[in-house]
């Protein structure tokens, strides 16, 4: 393994790689950047890997010498043999295939590897879908170039929304494409990234669907200049792109100053940007106001949030979330406040025993009613009775 000969100069020679037809390398980039500011001591080599000379040119900067490198490697750029045949740092921005490091003499240099937590990734995704409501349908499609990040997200994904109990399907463009015609609607699809996303958009919008009425979409980067000029707009999970690329650039600094570092750092997914791909939901407002008509006409007869949820269309932890988030309080104690404003006008008649009240008013029973009841008000229904009836 050759060692390019120290540099007299102050200045840090710094080899960046990375495939800038994707804004989530320019975002990564961005960061790499403010680091050099902040640094003010590095010369940056940029070289494109969407570029068809890219590969000579990383040979020519690294016959000409530099101090450390920043790369992302996938399996549409394999350089990993010209990079090994050099012992200076190498910062991987993303973990590549486990392929690619078992082949290569990477790992006999100071290494260091800053990723996105593509389980988390995954987790988010399924969460958010799930909230959405009910689907017949829940698919997610995989990266075509098969890198170990994809599947990462995908398996994250299946295994979160087995947990919700809808099992899910690991496709890729063309099985999707293929399939599309005789996939239970309406279907919820998490896609790899936002790129793939706006392809499965058209698949869909050419098989004559409605999104989200049909499908709802969900794409990873938030590549607003990609997810807000497509039609509808797509929802996308928020990285934090341009972190990763200035944590990159900080391991690489502390490599070349030969400081101990962690060997891999991961970011967790920001959070959902929603979009009109997903949001075919009523308004908060409505939904809220919706459900608390159906509690007024249905609570005293035993009706279940679930209940209230299935009748507006949502999933339970949608409106429950939603109305904690209008109200103030959560959706059962808007319900047992309704039916304990029954239990009262129906004591106030002194006809019936709290037993018969608290039957009449859906709790499952009188020790149930009391309870609460005591909880609320701070005492029984009896002594409220005797207090507030007259006699």
């Amino acid at each position: 393994m050759r060692k390019i000969k120290e540099k007299n100069t102050v200045a840090k020679t710094i080899l960046v790689v990375l495939d800038l037809s994707y804004a989530s390398s320019r975002e990564q980039l961005s960061g790499i950047y403010r680091f050099q500011i902040k640094r003010g001591n590095w010369n940056i080599r940029l070289i494109p890997s969407n570029d068809p000379r890219f590969q000579p040119a990383i040979e020519q900067s690294l016959a000409e010498g530099i101090d450390g490198m920043i790369v992302k490697l996938g399996c549409a750029l394999d350089v990993t043999a010209i990079l090994s045949a050099y012992d200076v740092p190498l910062v991987l921005i993303e973990r590549p295939a486990a392929k690619q490091i078992a082949d290569s003499k990477l790992t006999r240099r100071p290494l260091g590897i800053v990723g996105i937590d593509n389980r988390k990734v995954g987790i988010l995704g399924a969460n958010y879908l799930h909230s959405l409501g009910n689907f017949a349908s829940t698919l997610y499609v995989h990266d075509p170039n098969d890198n170990e990040w994809s599947q990462q997200r995908g398996n994250a994904f299946v295994m979160t929304m087995r947990k919700h109990r809808h099992p899910a399907k690991f496709l890729t463009l063309a099985e999707f494409e293929r399939g599309i015609a005789n996939l239970p609607r309406p279907m919820a699809v998490f896609v790899a990234f936002d790129l793939l996303a706006t392809n499965v958009l058209k698949i869909c919008q050419n098989a004559g669907l409605s999104v989200p009425l049909d499908a709802a979409i969900l794409g990873v980067d938030n590549d607003q200049f990609l997810c807000e000029n497509v039609r509808p707009t797509l929802s996308s999970i928020h990285l934090d792109l341009e972190k990763q690329g200035y944590m990159s650039a900080e391991t690489l600094d502390a490599l070349m100053r030969g400081r101990q570092i962690r060997p891999e750092r991961t970011l967790p997914p920001l959070d959902i940007i929603p979009r009109s791909s997903t949001t075919f939901l009523p308004p908060a407002r409505i939904l809220v106001d919706s459900a608390l008509r159906l509690i007024k006409s249905q609570a005293t007869n035993g009706a279940r949030v679930a209940d209230i949820a299935q009748q507006l269309g949502v999933s339970p932890s949608l409106l429950k979330f939603r109305f904690r988030q209008l109200r103030g309080h959560s959706l059962r104690d808007e319900m047992i406040a309704t039916r304990l404003d029954k239990v009262k006008q129906l004591l106030l008649t002194d006809n019936y025993t709290v037993g018969q009240v608290a039957k009449m008013c859906g709790f499952s029973s009188a020790v149930t009613l009391n309870h609460l009841f005591r909880k609320r008000f701070a005492t029984s229904p009896s002594a409220w009775r005797d207090c507030h009836c007259p006699h």
